[in-house]
């Protein structure tokens, strides 16, 4: 016959299943950064699709403007998201990035349009002074 010795209540099992939670919890946290990160990089793109669009505000169907507001309300969410489990504001940082992105992409078609339209001023100017 032995000695029978009851583990159930050992310092050692407890910080055994401690680490185990504690494990379970960082993998749960990692998938959860993994899915918000894919959420934020397709909707991010689909955001540069959207500012990157040259349909004319009255040629634009309902669909269309909904597929706008459901990727913006998509994005508000999903920074809202991440700013209320986390202390830092990595997601008003996402928004910010998307906003400067998308100021870049209109400052560059603004001057594309400038540059093109003073092109076509100047191919007018030869023939509105031999008019005079």
């Amino acid at each position: 016959m032995g000695l029978k010795i009851n583990n159930t209540n050992s310092q050692f099992s407890s910080q055994k299943e401690e680490k185990e939670k504690f494990e379970n919890q960082i993998e749960r946290s990692q998938q959860q950064v993994s899915q918000e990160s894919e959420e934020a990089r397709e909707l991010g793109m689909k955001m540069i699709k959207i500012l990157g669009d040259k349909t004319l505000k009255e040629n634009k169907g309902q669909i269309a403007r909904n597929l706008e507001q459901s990727v913006i309300s998509s994005l508000q969410e999903l920074a809202t998201r991440i700013n209320n489990k986390s202390e830092s504001s990595e997601g008003s940082v996402m928004l910010f990035t998307i906003a400067i992105s998308g100021c870049m992409r209109m400052r560059d078609r603004m001057n594309e349009l400038e540059y093109k339209i003073s092109q076509v001023q100047k191919m007018n100017e030869p023939e509105e002074t031999n008019l005079k």
